[in-house]
């Protein structure tokens, strides 16, 4: 896969990550899976810890805005704040920017 898989309701049009079973919005079960290669860097942060112990290394994690609308959390290799990233899906989300 060579993007983020979305959910989109039929209904009235959300989108969003992670999948769902239902449309938050209004609530349709009309859902179907739409892959997202590309979004816009909204924020970011550094992770230091995870449950239980430090990590090695900080991993770098962002919010972003994605093309047709909605938001993933992804973690987050190159790229500054408002910047247009590249999404990958295969396993957890990951935003990749120029360097």
């Amino acid at each position: 896969m060579s993007g983020v898989p979305v959910t989109f309701c039929r209904e009235c049009g959300w989108r969003g990550f992670p999948a769902r079973i239902w449309c938050p919005a209004c609530g349709s079960d009309a859902l179907e899976t739409v892959e997202v290669a590309a979004g816009r860097l909204e924020e970011r942060t550094r992770v230091r810890k995870a449950t239980g112990r430090e990590l090695p290394e900080p991993v770098a994690l962002a919010t972003v805005a994605l093309a047709g609308g909605g938001r993933a959390i992804a973690r987050l290799e190159g790229a500054a704040g408002g910047d247009e990233v590249a999404l990958d899906g295969d396993g957890a989300p990951v935003a990749r920017g120029d360097d």
